[in-house]
């Protein structure tokens, strides 16, 4: 059925080339197609890389197509200043098996993202065909297929559809590599592609499981980390606030310590208990004699009172 639908659009695109002949003022120096199955969808995703060539005026009026089946693009964007993507309005419109998108573009860097649903599964078998409508002139077309994620060797042939209905024969990708993410990538430049040419391209491969390779994926950092990246400290900018900080635990354990071992205590002196001494009352000697405590008159044996200023004797 997927083979049908295929070469179903084929045939609509060879019996109907006004498109094709109305967009040949437009020329793109280079375009790079990655179709990267099962990626972070069931699924395989497909994103168009372009480089508009030097002789076209901007700002550029662009018309690409994808496939119905895919629905609406995941994105339409183009390359700013700073190297990000921004988005660009688009405009979309339904025609036989074909999306048409629709759009204005400022600068000569675009990009182009949609999912395409046509995967085929059968038990551990995984196939899919990805075909270039071939509306515009490249002059430098790659294309990069993504193996999925324990997948076995990819199986993939390449071949170019003439206008007038001939085809090339197929042209295998080769080994793949290796890339820094871990996952193997299988590249070929294939070079100038007419207007009104098409590109097929088919892959065949085995895969056991259904964990999709996004979610296998390292973080990776945005740009090449430096001693200047922003918000980045070295172990060298930490060493003085290590040692600060250390210096403060110490001299907080030392206080601590200090006060806990009653050294930095102010305690009153323990009182001595007072060594009792036998005192003589002022108002008695050593005789026997009393006198009396205000005026100091000697009393009389058995006073008990001063004679003189009438005050109490202490006899005690």
């Amino acid at each position: 059925m997927q083979k049908f639908a295929l070469s179903f659009s084929l045939a609509l695109f060879l019996l109907f080339p006004s498109a094709v002949q109305a967009q040949q003022a437009v020329a793109l120096d280079s375009v790079q197609i990655s179709l990267w199955p099962e990626y972070d969808r069931p699924s395989l995703l497909v994103i168009y890389d372009f480089m508009l060539s030097p002789q076209t005026s901007l700002p550029a009026n662009l018309q690409f197509r994808i496939p119905r089946s895919a629905g609406e693009p995941y994105a339409v964007a183009m390359r700013g200043a700073d190297g990000g993507l921004v988005n660009l309005a688009y405009e979309s419109r339904l025609a036989d098996d074909w999306l048409w998108i629709s759009f204005t573009t400022p600068v000569p860097e675009i990009r182009i993202e949609y999912y395409d649903p046509s995967l085929a599964r059968q038990d551990d078998r995984r196939s899919f065909e990805f075909l270039w409508p071939g509306d515009y002139l490249v002059r430098a077309m790659k294309i990069q297929v993504q193996q999925p994620l324990s997948a076995s060797p990819m199986e993939i042939q390449i071949q170019q559809i003439a206008a007038n209905g001939g085809a090339s024969q197929p042209l295998g990708m080769g080994s793949g590599r290796q890339g820094d993410d871990g996952l193997v990538y299988y590249d070929t430049l294939i070079g100038e592609i007419p207007a009104g040419s098409a590109v097929k391209v088919s892959a065949v491969y085995q895969k056991p499981d259904n964990l999709l390779s996004f979610n296998a994926q390292p973080v990776q950092p945005s740009q090449p980390l430096t001693p200047q990246t922003a918000g980045r400290t070295t172990i060298t900018g930490l060493v003085p606030w290590i040692l600060g900080s250390l210096g403060v635990l110490l001299i907080a354990g030392g206080a601590f310590w200090y006060w806990q071992s009653g050294y930095g205590l102010s305690s009153p002196q323990k009182k001595r208990p007072a060594r009792r001494r036998k005192t003589v009352s002022p108002a008695q000697n050593e005789g026997g004699e009393v006198y009396c405590s205000q005026c100091g008159k000697r009393a009389n044996p058995g006073d008990l009172f001063c004679r003189v200023c009438g005050a109490k004797l202490r006899t005690e």
